[in-house]
């Protein structure tokens, strides 16, 4: 289902999921105003990508006087950014490459803070263990072996995963 909407210059086009910092969308790069179709047509790569929306938290969720609310939510946008800044700097094979960041501003007035990266095109570990059972020895010490890798890139970097689990490490041929 096309949405038509548009976050800078990736359309948004199906949902992907909801997490604490925001909500996934699988997207499509829009260049010059060319459609999916017309790209097929002559040629053009289709750039793929996940967009990260960050969603605000609700104001009565945090433990702050309402009046210091947009200095929180400044602060918690920075943090967004910055993390995504350091993760424009790696180049690590099992990280996704990250493709762009910025704000876009809602009809409501706020400037949502948003990230492009690569779409893996895989399942979730979760989902391969669910359809698949356990998984096999050699096979599991290759993805073991593929997220320490991340994982050391991203603590060398400065940078906590807080959300390590199965359904966030991804699979395709060759590498999680």
């Amino acid at each position: 289902v096309q949405t038509n909407r548009l976050v800078g210059n990736w359309e948004l086009t199906e949902p992907l999921s909801r997490g604490g910092q925001g909500v996934t969308w699988r997207a499509i790069w829009k260049s010059d105003k060319q459609s999916a179709v017309t790209a097929v047509m002559v040629g053009s790569e289709i750039r793929k990508s996940v967009v990260k929306l960050m969603i605000p938290p609700n104001p009565n969720d945090l433990p702050v006087p309402v009046a210091k609310y947009p200095q929180v939510l400044e602060h918690i946008a920075d943090e967004f950014f910055k993390e995504f800044a350091i993760l424009s700097h790696m180049d690590c094979p099992y990280i996704p490459k990250f493709y762009q960041a910025d704000r876009q501003t809602t009809k409501a007035g706020w400037a949502v803070p948003w990230c492009a990266i690569e779409l893996i095109e895989g399942r979730s570990l979760a989902d391969q263990r669910k359809k698949h059972g356990p998984i096999k020895e050699s096979a599991l010490l290759e993805v073991a072996h593929n997220v320490l890798t991340a994982l050391d890139a991203i603590h060398s970097a400065g940078l906590v995963h807080l959300d390590l689990k199965p359904a966030n490490v991804m699979l395709e041929p060759g590498r999680a």
